[in-house]
């Protein structure tokens, strides 16, 4: 006859090792138990065979995460720690990075070195963001449908935005690896509408042909909304708050300055877009990517001028030399 244990047996094991069974009944060695340690009272579920094996209590082993924990990781990470209590490491919790941004993230996708969903995009699509934000008030975060990522989605409303790029219409190779790669964008585009009119998530696509410029962007916006019965405020979008990346623009000044610039682009898009910049010793203003600043390139003027003196320098002294 095969030996079974009981709740007796549960209750021997966790005083063995210094707990406490609080479950009422025993049901096998595979299936989660509630234990409490004597000593930190920490309560947790865990299976008996676990706690055979040595395993007792994970706060007294270092193992049990906290929202202190979860501080210090976004600490470490650049980001802010907002959410107020902690569950699990799949858990999502509230982000904020360095540029204000609200992100949920997986505790565990942080330590594997996911970022804020926000800072990859581009400035158009953040235009887009601000522009419905404005005119509905209400907030806009990233949103996610069987899997594929939105680029805007409000729950309290119930629709969502997409801002498509060239890439969504034609092929580019700088954005697809291959025409494969480029039919695969089209079928994840069309999952995507799909899946909004199957859940009844009114969604507004925003073409790259319509972002021209703001005050255009601004009308296809309020007409579309209009035609999806969604209210909207009659009022003047205000770009002066609006900041795109904002930290990274701070970066990119900050940086100007050891090159003897002045930065005169208001917004930032990408380390390989150009921004405006003058040179505060000749006053010449040239185009120049922030990745660039940052690694020392000023001016362009003043370094030409520089190079032509240090030549002219040399052939004199080579001249001089018997």
């Amino acid at each position: 006859m095969n030996f079974r244990y009981t709740i007796l047996d549960m209750h021997i094991l966790a005083e063995s090792k210094d707990l406490l069974c609080l479950s009422q009944e025993y049901t096998s060695c595979s299936k989660k138990h509630t234990w409490k340690c004597n000593k930190c009272q920490h309560i947790w579920v865990a299976t008996p065979s676990n706690i055979r094996k040595q395993k007792g209590c994970p706060k007294c082993a270092g193992q049990c995460q906290s929202v202190e924990t979860m501080r210090r990781l976004a600490q470490l990470c650049g980001l802010e720690f907002l959410s107020n209590d902690y569950r699990t490491m799949k858990t999502k919790y509230k982000w904020k990075c360095h540029n204000g941004h609200i992100s949920l993230i997986t505790a565990d996708s942080v330590k594997k070195g996911v970022r804020c969903s926000y800072c990859h995009k581009g400035v158009k699509e953040e235009e887009c963001r601000f522009i419905v934000e404005n005119l509905t008030g209400h907030k806009f975060p990233v949103g996610r449908i069987i899997g594929l990522e939105l680029d805007g989605y409000c729950p309290n409303l119930n629709i969502a935005f997409e801002y498509n790029g060239k890439q969504h219409y034609e092929f580019m190779p700088y954005f697809h690896k291959s025409y494969t790669d480029f039919e695969k964008q089209i079928q994840r585009d069309n999952k995507k509408a799909e899946a909004c009119r199957k859940s009844g998530i009114k969604k507004l696509d925003i073409s790259y042909l319509k972002a021209s410029n703001r005050k255009s962007l601004t009308k296809y916006i309020q007409t579309s909304l209009k035609n999806l019965n969604i209210a909207i405020q009659e009022t003047d979008i205000k770009w002066e708050n609006f900041h795109g990346k904002r930290k990274f623009l701070e970066e990119t000044i900050e940086n100007a300055t050891r090159v003897n610039a002045i930065c005169l682009s208001k917004i930032y898009v990408t380390a390989k877009t150009k921004l405006a910049f003058q040179c505060k010793t000749c006053n010449h203003v040239w185009w120049s990517t922030p990745s660039n600043i940052k690694t020392g390139y000023g001016c362009i003027k003043c370094s030409y001028s520089y190079k032509r003196w240090e030549t002219r320098r040399r052939s004199r002294y080579l001249l001089t030399v018997p």
